[in-house]
């Protein structure tokens, strides 16, 4: 990549970047939606930062740059700013760009890596609640379009296997019944589709 004259297959980076040049080379392809995908909430504000002003960056210099995709992988030992997610999720709609959340979990502290039952009855409690705030956030922001639970069951995550001593993040547990979460997250639509069926009142969103 890069250099003098950019042989067939080959990209020049230049000053944009890898994803300055692979943005535009992908949408030769057609013109589809182009996304960059980022990790969720670190404890502080910075990454947020660093993104938002690297991608109003780009699309200032015509970059096609549609889509911001936020992951919501947490953890219920660390607390959740629901208040900081939303407003991060509007700071990229603010640029143009439609956003998701596109890897939402929560995670915390398991008896074993097979039975996956929380160790602290507070957990219980917290998963649901920081699942629907994820939600409620994308719900309250007019250019989230769509909200993904990373993986569906307890049994097949990627969480025991890469967070020693730590599981129980999706909406199903071990054994496939829905937990608390799932039922947390489908109140939530039952009451944003009521919310739009009569009139988006109280739907929240700008």
């Amino acid at each position: 990549m890069g250099g003098g004259g950019a042989q067939p297959g080959q990209l020049r980076l230049g000053a944009r970047g890898p994803v300055g040049a692979v943005l535009p080379a992908a949408r030769t392809g057609g013109p589809r939606p182009h996304d960059y995908n980022i990790a969720g909430q670190d404890g502080t504000n910075a990454k947020y930062t660093a993104v938002h002003d690297y991608v109003e960056k780009l699309r200032a210099q015509g970059v096609p740059i549609d889509g911001i995709g936020e992951q919501g992988h947490l953890d219920t030992q660390y607390g959740f700013d629901a208040q900081r997610f939303q407003a991060d999720l509007q700071g990229y709609g603010d640029l143009g760009l439609r956003v998701a959340v596109t890897e939402a979990d929560v995670r915390t502290s398991v008896n074993n890596a097979t039975d996956q039952v929380p160790t602290s009855q507070l957990a219980e409690f917290a998963q649901p609640y920081e699942f629907s705030e994820m939600l409620k956030g994308c719900q309250l922001v007019r250019q989230c379009i769509s909200f993904t639970a990373w993986g569906v069951y307890d049994g097949d995550s990627w969480i025991p296997g890469t967070f020693g001593g730590e599981g129980y993040g999706l909406l199903y547990d071990v054994n496939m019944r829905p937990k608390p979460a799932y039922f947390a997250l489908r109140q939530d639509l039952a009451v944003a589709a009521d919310s739009a069926h009569h009139g988006g009142r109280g739907s929240g969103r700008k």
